[in-house]
This record gives structure tokens, C-alpha cells and sequence, in this order.
């Protein structure tokens, strides 16, 4: 990212040589205060771009067939606090979508499939229930407190911005569409918000400030206590932005406008970052040797000192990119812009898709294509 510096007591140090990282070129700098503007997109519950009768009857088929089968979904629901808050956010979206389109029966039956998943996990009465974390001060998972690597390690505090922002975009859209039933949970949402996102520290101590979020690099890391011999890392640059962006609907939907404003600015930053360092060709092209810039579009895992082409999970190239993708809200419209996709698209991402060994992942990828 570039700085510009200003004030009386804010200058380069030109003494002191710059040096290249896996962030780019870096140079010394002298001041007493860092500051930060981001230029704030339009953002909200929905989309900025308006329905079109042909668009709005589709949707209310589809979005109807998809309430209904959230029914059978609840036979098979995750019981880690990862695939569970996907699972419950969806049903959410899905209330979303139908409220949008003005089907009442479909947003109903999708918020009472949620609020039936999700009232035994705010009321600990769940298998993997969530505890409160003495050493660490953080909530993790009945089976992470057991294993610290079991749920993806979230005993040692591993994607917790990804696992609790699922958990917060669902409760911000029930305090949109359903306000009374949050008003009895309003406390335990408030507990998996903070513990990613406590702003607060001087009056909440019971949880780090900003536990993921590096406002030096500008964007969040995702290792949480796991040590590795690159330092930290962040693989889902897509599911960090839903994290801030399910706080900052959540913070506006109970009238916590200055908790609001400020999770808007940071989710503004990460957006620009992730585009800034995993996006090749987007806001920047001079980090990157040409060696890895020239056959792809994306970085897979960002360290602290060096760019993967990888996954956690797998290698292949539907499953490096399509993570970078995912969840689709309206907040991606700050992550994926037109140009870029227009550009990426033909040279990567359409044979990436074409060739993905997966329906799932083929249509993750067939997604970015929509903007």
C-alpha cells in the first residue's frame, strides 16, 4: 500500500535504505501518529445493483425451492462451530433474499430453521457447546479445548474472524427480520462479535483488541496461536471481509452506530488489501516477481514472508481460487471488481472453472463471472 505523510512531526527517513518485502518495496518513516482514509462504498443489507422483473420472479423460484429444502438440511447439520456457522448463515441469506423478493412464507420458514439451529448453540446446549477460554481469553470449542486441533484448531484460535463471522452475519440479519428474537441473544452475539472484533479494550477486558486484525499490514492474519517457521498467515481473504461486514450489519442493525463506523472502515481495508496482495493485476502489479505473476491471478495463503499458491485443504486451482470467493454477499462487490474479473477471466479463471473436478467449486468460480 502507499502512504502519503503529513504533519510537522511526520517525515521518510531517507537515511535508512529501503528495503523489498513479501509486502513490497518498505521504507523507514518517522512520526507520532499512524493514520488512515478509506474512500467507504455504498454498503448495506443488499445489493446496489436493483432487481429487474425478469431477475426478481427467478429468484423468488429459486429462493423458495431453497427454503424448502433447509428442512432436509437439518437432518445433517455440522456440529463444528466452522460448517455450522456456513450452514446457518445460508439459511439467513436465504431469509434475506426471500424478504427482498417479498416471498413471506420462504423468509419464515427459512428464520425459523435458523433460530431452531442456532438457539442451542447460544444456549450451550450443543454437542461441541462454545466455553470461555481463561489463558487466552477468547471462546472456543468444547472439542478445541479438548484438542487444540480439533475445529480447524480453534482451541488455539485458528480462522476465528471466519467461524464467528458466519455466526454474527446470521444474527445480523435475525435483528433485521426478526429483532425480538435477537433481543434474547443480543448478549451471546455480542460475546462471539467481541471475540474477534473488541474495540474497547481499556473498558472490555475480557477479550483482545482486534484479535485477527493487523493494522500495520491492513488486513488480518488467520493462524491465531500456531507457530510456523514463515510467521502468520491468512488463506480467505473473502471470509475475513464477511467477518467485518457481519459485524458492521450487525453493529447497524442494533443501533450501535459508532461500532458500526468504525467495523465499516476496517472491513473497507481489508477489502483494499486483499485486493492490494492476493489480487495479481488489481490495485497493484509491482510486488510479485513474474515468475508467479505470469501463469496465475491469485494468491492462495499470504505470510508474513512469503506468497503460496496453495491451500490448507488442497491444490488444486478451483479450490485456491474459489476461496478467495466465498461466501457471495453484497459485501464481494468490494473485493471483486469488474476490470479485474474482466481481465483474470479469459486468461485464468474460465478454464480454472471448466476444469474444476467439482460442481461446487465450478460454480464458485462461474459466480465472480456475475459482476
Amino acid at each position: 500500500m502507499s502512504m502519503e505523510l503529513s504533519g510537522p512531526e511526520c517525515y521518510w527517513v531517507d537515511s535508512v535504505a529501503a528495503q523489498w518485502s513479501s509486502r513490497g518495496r518498505m521504507r523507514a518513516v518517522a512520526g507520532l501518529q499512524w493514520q488512515w482514509c478509506e474512500d467507504i462504498e455504498p454498503l448495506g443489507f443488499s445489493g446496489q445493483t436493483p432487481l429487474t422483473d425478469e431477475h426478481r420472479a427467478k429468484l423468488c423460484e429459486l429462493v423458495a425451492a431453497d427454503a424448502r429444502g433447509l428442512a432436509e438440511n437439518a437432518k445433517n447439520l455440522p456440529q463444528d462451530p466452522y460448517f455450522f456457522g456456513k450452514a446457518v448463515a445460508r439459511a439467513m441469506r436465504i431469509a434475506l433474499i426471500a424478504d427482498e423478493v417479498g416471498d413471506d412464507d420462504s423468509r419464515n420458514l427459512a428464520i425459523d430453521q435458523a433460530t431452531s439451529w442456532l438457539t442451542p448453540w447460544l444456549n450451550g446446549t450443543n454437542a461441541d457447546y462454545l466455553v470461555f477460554d481463561t489463558e487466552w481469553s477468547g471462546i472456543i470449542s468444547k472439542a478445541g479445548l479438548a484438542d487444540p486441533m480439533a475445529d480447524f484448531g480453534q482451541g488455539l484460535y485458528n480462522d476465528h474472524h471466519f467461524h464467528y463471522g458466519y455466526f454474527v452475519y446470521a444474527a445480523a440479519v435475525l435483528a433485521k427480520l426478526k429483532p425480538q428474537w435477537i433481543e434474547q441473544y443480543k448478549e451471546q452475539i455480542d460475546i462471539l462479535a467481541r471475540d474477534y472484533f473488541n474495540i474497547a479494550p481499556a473498558v472490555d477486558v475480557y477479550f483482545p483488541f482486534a484479535r485477527c486484525f493487523d493494522f500495520f499490514d491492513g488486513h488480518s492474519y488467520a493462524n491465531g496461536l500456531f507457530a510456523f517457521a514463515d510467521s502468520r498467515n491468512q488463506e480467505s481473504t473473502s471470509e475475513a471481509i464477511n467477518a467485518y461486514y457481519a459485524i458492521y450489519l450487525y453493529a447497524l442493525a442494533t443501533d450501535r452506530l459508532d461500532i458500526a463506523r468504525y467495523a465499516r472502515a476496517v472491513l473497507q481495508l481489508e477489502a483494499r488489501t486483499s485486493r492490494v496482495y492476493w489480487h495479481l493485476d488489481d490495485l497493484t502489479s509491482s510486488i510479485y516477481p513474474e515468475e508467479y505473476a505470469k501463469s496465475k491471478a491469485i494468491v492462495g495463503i499470504l505470510w508474513s514472508t512469503k506468497a503460496d499458491y496453495a491451500t490448507w485443504f488442497g491444490a488444486n486451482p478451483e479450490f485456491i481460487y474459489g476461496i478467495q470467493l466465498l461466501p457471495y454477499t453484497p459485501a464481494m462487490a468490494l473485493l471483486l471488481k469488474r476490470k479485474w474479473v474482466a481481465d483474470v477471466w479469459p486468461r485464468f479463471l474460465e478454464t480454472v472453472a471448466n476444469d474444476s473436478e467439482t460442481d461446487s467449486w465450478r460454480e464458485i468460480v462461474h459466480l465472480a463471472y456475475a459482476v
